[in-house]
């Protein structure tokens, strides 16, 4: 399991990035439509070189899986890879993550089950509810701020409200005690039930293709043979 289902958590404001925001992972989830997911992790400037250190072993280097590797959303579904841009600026590698899932997908996101002691997400005909709450085991050295926003009403949230996010921080001093509640009126007909992001080839297109690949290998095999059959070479 790659790293950043350990660090897969960060926060996207209209901003820009600075020497200040190094070791610090924005998260941002939009839950409208369906679930918009935007990360954005700031490396220091020297992360290639912290990267190659230890390449072989990116369980234990981040750097080397952010900056290398493909990233999974989706628990125990090696088929999906989030949407990855690194931008090398002056003073810092800013590495960006986006997928957008659809509910059920959403709901076995490796950042929820892998990070949190305690999650439950409640998703009925009329609602949805987040708790996240007891250790949170992928902080490492970094700060986390998460922001969650809807175009739906919000019936209840323990978050800072500022404009339409609500905003968390996950830090050392609150790491083994974490607290996240938030709530919104929704119908299950409201969200769009498609992933538009996903990389995995349509099924018809993978068959036909398999099928080209058959027969071209087929008719090779059967020219070869008439061609030796001609001169002889076999009865």
């Amino acid at each position: 399991m790659k790293k950043i289902f350990i660090i897969m958590l960060g926060m996207v404001f209209c901003m820009g990035y600075s020497n200040k925001d190094i070791n610090i992972i924005y998260y941002n989830l939009d839950i409208s439509y369906y679930f918009q997911e935007k990360i954005d992790i700031v490396l220091q400037n020297n992360a290639y070189d912290i990267a190659l250190q230890n390449k072989y072993d990116s369980s234990t280097n981040m750097e080397y899986s952010l900056l290398y590797e493909n990233q999974e959303p989706i628990h125990s579904n090696h088929s999906y890879f989030y949407n990855k841009t690194i931008k090398n600026k002056k003073n810092f590698v800013l590495v960006s993550l986006n997928y957008n899932y659809k509910e059920n997908d959403f709901i076995n996101s490796n950042y929820i089950i892998n990070c949190f002691e305690k999650y439950k997400i409640n998703s009925t005909n009329d609602y949805l509810e987040l708790s996240l709450s007891g250790k949170f085991y992928c902080l490492e050295d970094k700060t986390l701020k998460i922001s969650i926003s809807t175009k739906h009403p919000v019936l209840y949230s323990n978050g800072n409200k500022t404009k339409n996010k609500y905003l968390w921080e996950i830090n050392q001093q609150n790491k083994n005690n974490t607290n996240i509640k938030y709530k919104i009126q929704r119908k299950y007909s409201d969200m769009d039930q498609v992933v538009y992001n996903e990389k995995k080839e349509n099924n018809f297109w993978t068959i036909l293709k398999n099928i080209i690949i058959i027969i071209s290998v087929l008719s090779i095999i059967f020219i070869v043979y008439k061609k030796v059959k001609k001169k002889g070479l076999i009865y």
